[in-house]
């Protein structure tokens, strides 16, 4: 009984370290061997939500492939008696069902004895690999993709994947609480700009001549512009950082290279999450206010015919799909000028940039004293 409390004193607080570094979303700055621990328990639900999906998904194909392509586009077309149509409802709750299955699985295997937790994951992946094959007559996706869909689960939570996507989603949650201040900083200098450009006949020229692939393909552009420039600003933030931290400590640990991955990641984050809602709350209000200010009438005058509407079920819209275009290309824009912004604004920077790069400070002398203490007794 002595011999075993000084080993269970060590293990708290390197347990509360890893479990610390994990709410940073810093997973890889975790040993291989600790993030290897427990992956079937840490995977379970997951697993299970993954089959039922699976199962859904191949019951829709199995569905959909009773219906012809005319009758897919035209619902209009499919009578409401038609026999197809509860094998095609019962597909759709079962695949739409996936995420609340995860959820039940996650409070359930919480308390399940330990032992029991590998268990629940091996149904799960019997199931992505298994189950479509007994209830469909024609599985779809073919097996080879279901029998990579567990080692890819596997493969990711050890890579932190799943631990970051956590994090990522409670720092979303954060952020969102954090909107008004943003808006009220960056929005009002720069709506002027984009109100300017909105109400030019050239844009909606420009938009209405473009189909939607070629319109998300360009809104890809600004994105990926848009990903680099927040990279390069927090990549040059993280090297001060990490700079700043080593000067602070005594023998610091030098950070490998997954770990310095890891932090930029986190930062690049942080900023691109501000940059999404920002865009978003952008287009939201663009197609709002062109619903109101911009009639029909104006926009087949500047662009020589009436504005271009959604196909299929889309064209219940009330909303033409120039205006949509248009609301996209601009904001894009407004993203792009957002992140450029972001970087030079010392306002800003103190408001929302500086309380993340103090989370990754944080984080670093977590494992500064993690690695120093030992880790290996308290995984």
């Amino acid at each position: 009984m002595t011999g075993s409390t000084p080993s269970r004193l060590v293990a708290s607080p390197a347990r509360a370290a890893q479990d610390r570094l994990r709410s940073l979303g810093l997973p890889l700055l975790l040993e291989p061997s600790v993030r290897a621990r427990a992956l079937l328990d840490r995977t379970a639900a997951l697993l299970v939500g993954l089959a039922v999906a699976c199962v859904g998904y191949a019951l829709s194909v199995q569905a959909t492939s009773r219906f012809t392509a005319a009758e897919l586009a035209d619902e209009a077309a499919i009578d409401v008696d038609d026999p197809r149509l509860p094998g095609l409802a019962v597909s759709l709750v079962v695949l739409l069902a996936a995420p609340l299955v995860v959820w039940l699985a996650v409070l359930v295997v919480r308390r399940l004895p330990r032992r029991a937790r590998p268990a629940v994951s091996v149904v799960g992946m019997a199931g992505i690999v298994l189950a479509p094959t007994v209830l469909v007559t024609d599985p779809s996706p073919p097996w080879p993709v279901r029998v990579l869909i567990p080692i890819a689960v596997l493969a990711a939570t050890y890579a932190g994947l799943g631990t970051m996507l956590a994090w990522a989603g409670r720092r979303a949650v954060r952020e969102l609480g954090r909107l008004g201040p943003m808006v009220s900083r960056v929005l009002p200098v720069l709506m002027l700009a984009v109100l300017f450009v909105f109400f030019n006949a050239e844009m909606w020229q420009i938009a209405d001549r473009l189909s939607m692939p070629r319109t998300w393909a360009a809104v890809a552009v600004l994105a990926a512009l848009c990903v680099v420039l927040v990279a390069v600003n927090a990549r040059d933030e993280v090297r001060a950082v990490v700079r700043e931290h080593e000067r602070a400590v005594d023998g610091p640990v030098p950070l490998g290279r997954t770990e310095r991955l890891n932090v930029l990641a986190v930062s690049i984050l942080v900023t691109l999450m501000q940059v999404v809602i920002f865009s978003v709350l952008v287009f939201c209000f663009l197609v709002a206010f062109g619903s109101l200010a911009i009639p029909d009438a104006t926009v087949q005058q500047w662009v020589g015919r009436p504005p271009a509407g959604f196909d299929g079920w889309l064209g219940r819209l009330p909303v033409s799909r120039t205006l949509v275009q248009v609301s996209l290309f601009l904001a894009a824009f407004s993203a792009l000028n957002f992140a450029a912004g972001s970087s030079a604004d010392r306002a800003y920077r103190s408001a929302f940039v500086d309380p993340a790069l103090e989370d990754v400070r944080e984080g670093l002398r977590v494992r500064q004293a993690y690695r120093r203490r030992g880790s290996g007794s308290g995984a």
